[in-house]
């Protein structure tokens, strides 16, 4: 990105400032939840608007969809100031995979669940008593796997609040929410790389 991209840019999201507010502000008994998630399409010719975005927002996590990172690609070279990363990367073929971004301040503690990586794409953690779970679901997934990888998540942390975001593809997010008897909240919605 050159120069005068990057002050577009900046000038862009200097002009959002007013109307982005992404710490989600929540009845108290709902968790704050201070993140981007962003289906990002090939991380690596955006990582310096992803930088630009992390500096002016400062949120606590980024969560990033569709990174089509493999193992060749080494984490400095998408890293964020502040920021660690984690990453799950699509095995053997091009797209798909996830990658959190988290303050370098925070601690997170990583964990798996049972679940057959070659159907979908996945990162789970616990930060601060919330589990966050990042799911990239190919569009030919099933709706008995998606219930099985909720099931999974709910056998391994019974008693922490769940934050569970990403690309689901085909799944209505509103059907998803009452068949699992789930809450959607989400407080603002923006288009970052168009």
């Amino acid at each position: 990105m050159d120069g005068e991209e990057v002050q577009i840019k900046k000038e862009w999201l200097e002009r959002q400032k007013n109307y982005i507010n992404l710490s989600a502000k929540q009845p108290c008994n709902k968790p704050h939840l201070d993140f981007i998630l962003s289906n990002i399409r090939s991380i690596l010719p955006k990582i310096d608007e992803l930088i630009l975005i992390a500096s002016n927002t400062n949120p606590n996590f980024i969560f990033c969809t569709d990174t089509w990172l493999n193992s060749e690609v080494p984490d400095n070279v998408v890293s964020l100031p502040n920021y660690e990363i984690i990453r799950s990367d699509r095995k053997n073929r091009r797209g798909g995979g996830v990658s959190v971004f988290f303050k370098k301040s925070l601690k997170i503690t990583r964990f798996d669940l049972d679940i057959d990586r070659n159907n979908c794409e996945y990162l789970c953690f616990i930060s601060d008593e919330i589990v966050y779970i990042l799911f990239y679901l190919p569009p030919k997934t099933q709706v008995d796997s998606l219930i099985y990888y909720f099931d999974q998540m709910h056998i391994k942390c019974p008693l922490y609040k769940t934050c569970i975001l990403g690309d689901f593809n085909r799944f209505n997010v509103s059907d998803l929410c009452n068949a699992l008897n789930l809450s959607y909240f989400v407080e603002i919605e923006i288009e970052w790389f168009p």
